[in-house]
């Protein structure tokens, strides 16, 4: 995703980012998924003990 944000960024004239950067991209998104899996893995915990 980083990788494609800039590419877009540079080749095209579809955005421009002012502040944010392709390293902002992969830490949000790197951020959201680890996120994402520790919860499901907490669900999943819980369903064991039950």
């Amino acid at each position: 995703m980083s990788i494609s944000q800039w590419y877009l960024e540079r080749n095209s004239n579809l955005f421009k980012w002012k502040k944010w950067t392709i390293f902002h991209t992969f830490a949000s998104v790197s951020f959201t998924l680890l996120t994402i899996r520790g919860l499901a893995g907490l669900v999943k915990k819980a369903d064991k003990k039950l």
